[in-house]
């Protein structure tokens, strides 16, 4: 598969075994617990999780009383979504919606707007990255906030390891590497099912944008965001360009006067 594929594509292939790539089950507690003390901390009543995945962020926000829509550009990923959350015993709206076009689906606004899990990389152009952070602002209450988590590419690109994570579900083993481009990165899975004989392979990628830490809160003052922030995770531990392995950066829509 060529590095031409659209994300779209590549999750729609990955979608029924992305939550055991991503321990979906192992992150459940962790996540709650994470959520639930950026919960207090801003007082958030409502939200909006884009590209929302198999939906573990939008759920465990519904499950601890935040009333939440989750979107994603991935139809199959959404399917997954909500499978999730009836397991789980959680009613949550999905709708299938890309992070540029969400005022054009979406017809309400928000405290919260999460977008992590890495997502945003996946907007390849940062005039792709203007459009969707305009959407994010319109859709936000005055006073709210965006929250976004992508990994800290500024390490990433100083370090060149190819090779991200490595995870087993039983038989089945994730193989998560890079191939560093010119000003991109060529994201990869390789997915070998030992149970099969002999093993069967499959092999996916996608494109993504390296963004760092100031071309984000750029963009985000461009649009009009203020009290902008970077921590090193979503429990906003401090941030090391050198040595946090995430990014996380919380902005505010203008403060009412």
């Amino acid at each position: 598969m060529n590095s031409s594929e659209t994300s779209t594509d590549f999750y729609r292939d990955l979608a029924n075994s992305y939550d055991d790539m991503t321990r979906f089950h192992q992150r459940v507690e962790q996540e709650h617990s994470i959520l639930t003390a950026l919960q207090k901390k801003y007082k958030f009543k409502t939200a909006l999780d884009a590209a929302c995945g198999t939906g573990l962020h939008a759920i465990l926000l519904q499950k601890i009383g935040v009333d939440t829509i989750g979107t994603d550009n991935s139809r199959h990923m959404l399917d997954q979504a909500y499978k999730n959350a009836n397991r789980l015993g959680v009613q949550v709206t999905w709708i299938h919606s890309d992070m540029q076009t969400l005022t054009k689906t979406v017809n309400r606004y928000f405290d919260t707007i999460f977008c992590v899990g890495n997502s945003l990389p996946h907007l390849t152009k940062e005039q792709h990255l203007l459009k969707a952070f305009r959407e994010w602002y319109q859709l936000l209450n005055p006073n709210g906030r965006v929250i976004i988590q992508i990994l800290n590419y500024r390490k990433i690109l100083k370090e060149k390891k190819r090779i991200i994570n490595i995870t087993k579900q039983q038989q089945r083993e994730y193989i998560r590497f890079y191939d560093f481009l010119d000003r991109k990165l060529q994201f990869n899975v390789l997915m070998i099912d030992w149970e099969k004989q002999p093993p069967f392979q499959s092999f996916k990628s996608t494109i993504l944008y390296p963004y760092e830490k100031g071309l984000l809160e750029r963009v985000l003052h461009q649009v009009g965001f203020t009290n902008v922030e970077s921590y090193g995770n979503l429990s906003l531990a401090a941030f090391s360009e050198d040595g946090s392995p995430n990014l996380v950066i919380i902005a505010q829509k203008s403060i009412r006067k």
